[in-house]
């Protein structure tokens, strides 16, 4: 069995928290790609935006802004990924939690 299959079965919450924080990404690149241009400038600028949105989101700054609300929704994604692992850390500890989330 792959290890990712077998992080499926095991922890199930890890496994579909990192996979919607994953794919969540994944389709704010591929917009901010299909949008500016693959590896442009504004593609970078937006890329840019969009952790700075992070960055704003963190310290409870919203805005109706397109970037702001991708940021709003990577924000609960990376909150519920984090407490899946937080709680999985506190059932298997440090070591062994960071080697999940690694792979």
């Amino acid at each position: 069995m792959e290890t990712a299959e077998l992080i499926k079965q095991l922890y199930p919450n890890v496994y579909e928290t990192a996979r919607k924080l994953y794919t969540f990404e994944r389709k704010v690149h591929e917009f901010i790609d299909d949008t500016y241009g693959k590896d442009t400038f504004n593609s970078i600028l937006k890329l840019n935006e969009f952790h700075q949105e992070i960055d704003n989101v963190q310290q409870k700054k919203f805005s109706e802004t397109q970037m702001n609300k991708l940021a709003q929704k990577f924000s609960r994604y990376f909150d519920a990924y984090s407490l899946a692992t937080y709680e999985l850390k506190t059932q298997i500890g440090a070591k062994d939690t960071l080697s999940i989330m690694e792979f």
